[in-house]
Protein backbone atom coordinates (compact mmCIF):
# COMPACT_ATOMS: atom_id res chain seq x y z
CA UNK A 1 0.00 0.00 0.00
CA UNK A 2 2.88 2.36 0.76
CA UNK A 3 4.36 1.88 -2.72
CA UNK A 4 0.98 2.51 -4.35
CA UNK A 5 0.43 5.68 -2.34
CA UNK A 6 3.94 6.90 -3.14
CA UNK A 7 3.45 6.37 -6.86
CA UNK A 8 0.11 8.21 -6.73
CA UNK A 9 1.73 11.16 -4.96
CA UNK A 10 4.53 11.26 -7.54
CA UNK A 11 2.00 11.27 -10.41
CA UNK A 12 -0.03 14.02 -8.75
CA UNK A 13 3.09 16.15 -8.31
CA UNK A 14 4.11 15.66 -11.94
CA UNK A 15 0.60 16.58 -13.10
CA UNK A 16 0.60 19.76 -10.99
CA UNK A 17 4.13 20.66 -12.09
CA UNK A 18 3.42 19.87 -15.77
CA UNK A 19 7.05 18.77 -16.18
CA UNK A 20 9.15 15.87 -14.95
CA UNK A 21 11.41 17.26 -12.24
CA UNK A 22 13.45 14.04 -12.22
CA UNK A 23 15.09 15.08 -15.49
CA UNK A 24 16.66 18.19 -13.93
CA UNK A 25 19.36 18.11 -11.20
CA UNK A 26 18.15 18.97 -7.71
CA UNK A 27 19.77 21.47 -5.36
CA UNK A 28 22.57 21.14 -4.43
CA UNK A 29 24.01 19.77 -7.66
CA UNK A 30 27.44 19.37 -9.21
CA UNK A 31 26.56 21.49 -12.25
CA UNK A 32 29.24 23.89 -13.38
CA UNK A 33 29.09 27.42 -11.94
CA UNK A 34 27.50 29.81 -12.54
CA UNK A 35 24.07 28.24 -12.84
CA UNK A 36 20.42 29.07 -12.27
CA UNK A 37 18.44 27.83 -9.29
CA UNK A 38 14.71 27.55 -9.88
CA UNK A 39 12.86 27.60 -6.57
CA UNK A 40 9.48 26.00 -7.18
CA UNK A 41 6.74 24.00 -5.47
CA UNK A 42 5.52 20.60 -6.57
CA UNK A 43 2.34 21.38 -4.63
CA UNK A 44 1.46 24.56 -6.50
CA UNK A 45 -1.41 26.41 -4.86
CA UNK A 46 -3.13 27.30 -8.15
CA UNK A 47 -2.97 26.72 -11.89
CA UNK A 48 -1.39 30.13 -12.51
CA UNK A 49 1.57 29.27 -10.30
CA UNK A 50 1.92 25.86 -11.91
CA UNK A 51 1.86 27.44 -15.38
CA UNK A 52 4.49 30.01 -14.38
CA UNK A 53 6.78 27.28 -13.04
CA UNK A 54 6.43 25.26 -16.22
CA UNK A 55 7.06 28.34 -18.36
CA UNK A 56 10.34 29.04 -16.58
CA UNK A 57 11.34 25.38 -16.72
CA UNK A 58 10.62 25.18 -20.46
CA UNK A 59 12.44 28.45 -21.09
CA UNK A 60 15.63 27.25 -19.41
CA UNK A 61 15.47 23.88 -21.15
CA UNK A 62 14.83 25.49 -24.55
CA UNK A 63 17.69 27.95 -24.08
CA UNK A 64 20.01 25.12 -23.00
CA UNK A 65 20.88 26.74 -19.69
CA UNK A 66 22.49 25.12 -16.67
CA UNK A 67 19.86 25.09 -13.94
CA UNK A 68 18.76 23.06 -10.95
CA UNK A 69 15.53 22.71 -9.00
CA UNK A 70 14.74 23.26 -5.36
CA UNK A 71 11.29 22.05 -4.36
CA UNK A 72 10.25 24.34 -1.53
CA UNK A 73 7.20 22.25 -0.64
CA UNK A 74 9.25 19.32 0.65
CA UNK A 75 10.00 19.10 4.37
CA UNK A 76 13.63 18.13 3.79
CA UNK A 77 14.14 21.33 1.78
CA UNK A 78 12.64 23.82 4.23
CA UNK A 79 15.97 25.04 5.61
CA UNK A 80 17.34 25.63 2.09
CA UNK A 81 14.04 27.16 0.96
CA UNK A 82 14.01 29.62 3.86
CA UNK A 83 17.57 30.62 3.02
CA UNK A 84 16.51 31.64 -0.48
CA UNK A 85 13.31 33.27 0.81
CA UNK A 86 15.49 35.44 3.03
CA UNK A 87 17.68 36.46 0.08
CA UNK A 88 14.72 37.38 -2.15
CA UNK A 89 12.53 38.83 0.57
CA UNK A 90 9.58 36.93 -0.92
CA UNK A 91 8.28 34.24 1.39
CA UNK A 92 6.00 31.49 0.11
CA UNK A 93 5.97 32.74 -3.50
CA UNK A 94 6.91 30.63 -6.50
CA UNK A 95 8.67 30.42 -8.87
CA UNK A 96 11.79 32.34 -7.91
CA UNK A 97 15.01 32.41 -9.92
CA UNK A 98 18.55 32.84 -8.62
CA UNK A 99 22.03 32.74 -10.14
CA UNK A 100 24.46 30.85 -7.90
CA UNK A 101 28.23 30.63 -8.23
CA UNK A 102 31.40 30.00 -6.24
CA UNK A 103 29.94 26.79 -4.83
CA UNK A 104 26.83 28.63 -3.54
CA UNK A 105 28.90 31.30 -1.80
CA UNK A 106 27.50 33.91 -4.19
CA UNK A 107 23.72 34.00 -4.75
CA UNK A 108 21.90 36.66 -6.77
CA UNK A 109 18.12 36.91 -6.82
CA UNK A 110 16.96 37.45 -10.41
CA UNK A 111 13.23 37.74 -9.76
CA UNK A 112 10.02 35.83 -10.33
CA UNK A 113 8.54 34.80 -13.68
CA UNK A 114 7.16 38.30 -14.40
CA UNK A 115 10.61 39.80 -13.88
CA UNK A 116 12.18 37.25 -16.22
CA UNK A 117 9.51 38.00 -18.82
CA UNK A 118 10.39 41.71 -18.65
CA UNK A 119 14.04 40.83 -19.33
CA UNK A 120 12.90 38.83 -22.34
CA UNK A 121 10.68 41.66 -23.60
CA UNK A 122 13.59 44.11 -23.68
CA UNK A 123 15.75 41.45 -25.42
CA UNK A 124 18.31 41.27 -22.62
CA UNK A 125 17.80 37.66 -21.54
CA UNK A 126 20.79 36.19 -23.38
CA UNK A 127 23.07 38.89 -22.00
CA UNK A 128 21.81 38.66 -18.39
CA UNK A 129 22.15 34.86 -18.30
CA UNK A 130 25.07 34.65 -20.75
CA UNK A 131 27.36 32.75 -18.37
CA UNK A 132 24.74 30.08 -17.62
CA UNK A 133 24.50 28.69 -21.16
CA UNK A 134 25.74 25.11 -21.42
CA UNK A 135 27.61 25.82 -24.65
CA UNK A 136 28.89 29.26 -23.68
CA UNK A 137 27.46 32.73 -24.30
CA UNK A 138 25.29 33.04 -27.43
CA UNK A 139 27.83 35.40 -29.05
CA UNK A 140 30.50 32.71 -28.79
CA UNK A 141 28.08 30.10 -30.11
CA UNK A 142 27.35 32.23 -33.19
CA UNK A 143 31.07 32.84 -33.70
CA UNK A 144 31.84 29.13 -33.57
CA UNK A 145 28.99 28.36 -35.95
CA UNK A 146 30.31 30.93 -38.44
CA UNK A 147 33.82 29.47 -38.23
CA UNK A 148 32.52 25.94 -38.79
CA UNK A 149 30.56 27.13 -41.81
CA UNK A 150 33.67 28.79 -43.26
CA UNK A 151 35.66 25.58 -42.77
CA UNK A 152 32.95 23.58 -44.52
CA UNK A 153 32.98 25.96 -47.47
CA UNK A 154 36.79 25.98 -47.60
CA UNK A 155 37.18 22.22 -47.66
CA UNK A 156 34.06 21.40 -49.61
CA UNK A 157 34.87 19.42 -52.80
CA UNK A 158 34.65 21.57 -55.89
CA UNK A 159 32.25 20.56 -58.60
CA UNK A 160 34.06 18.72 -61.38
CA UNK A 161 33.54 19.81 -64.95
CA UNK A 162 31.27 17.54 -66.97
CA UNK A 163 33.19 14.70 -68.59
CA UNK A 164 30.49 14.00 -71.18
CA UNK A 165 31.04 15.43 -74.68
CA UNK A 166 29.28 18.70 -75.25
CA UNK A 167 26.16 18.59 -77.43
CA UNK A 168 26.49 19.75 -80.99
CA UNK A 169 24.62 22.98 -80.31
CA UNK A 170 27.24 23.92 -77.71
CA UNK A 171 30.13 23.52 -80.17
CA UNK A 172 31.15 26.26 -82.61
CA UNK A 173 29.71 25.48 -86.02
CA UNK A 174 31.90 25.45 -89.10
CA UNK A 175 30.61 27.56 -92.00
CA UNK A 176 28.82 25.59 -94.63
CA UNK A 177 29.99 25.76 -98.24
CA UNK A 178 28.86 29.02 -99.72
CA UNK A 179 28.56 30.78 -96.34
CA UNK A 180 30.52 33.89 -95.43
CA UNK A 181 32.53 33.12 -92.25
CA UNK A 182 33.23 36.86 -91.74
CA UNK A 183 29.55 37.47 -91.39
CA UNK A 184 29.04 35.05 -88.53
CA UNK A 185 28.51 32.18 -90.94
CA UNK A 186 25.02 33.40 -91.73
CA UNK A 187 23.61 33.89 -95.26
CA UNK A 188 25.05 32.84 -98.58
CA UNK A 189 27.83 34.62 -100.46
CA UNK A 190 26.85 35.62 -104.00
CA UNK A 191 29.19 34.19 -106.60
CA UNK A 192 28.48 35.39 -110.17
CA UNK A 193 28.35 32.63 -112.74
CA UNK A 194 30.46 33.11 -115.94
CA UNK A 195 28.31 34.06 -118.96
CA UNK A 196 28.77 31.88 -122.15
CA UNK A 197 30.54 33.77 -125.00
CA UNK A 198 28.78 33.84 -128.36
CA UNK A 199 30.60 31.77 -130.99
CA UNK A 200 31.84 33.65 -134.05
CA UNK A 201 30.95 32.24 -137.42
Amino acid sequence: HFNICSSVVVRLKQKMASFDSRLIPSYPSTLQDPKILLLWSSLASNSSQAAAQKRMHDLFVGKKLRFELLDGSQDENKAHRNKFFQISGLKGKYPQMFIVSNNYAQITFMGMDDDIQEIIDVEQFDMVFSHCFKEGPPQQQRGRAAQQQQKKEKFAPKKALPSKPLPNKALPQKPLPGQNPKNGGGGYQYQPQPQPQPQQQ
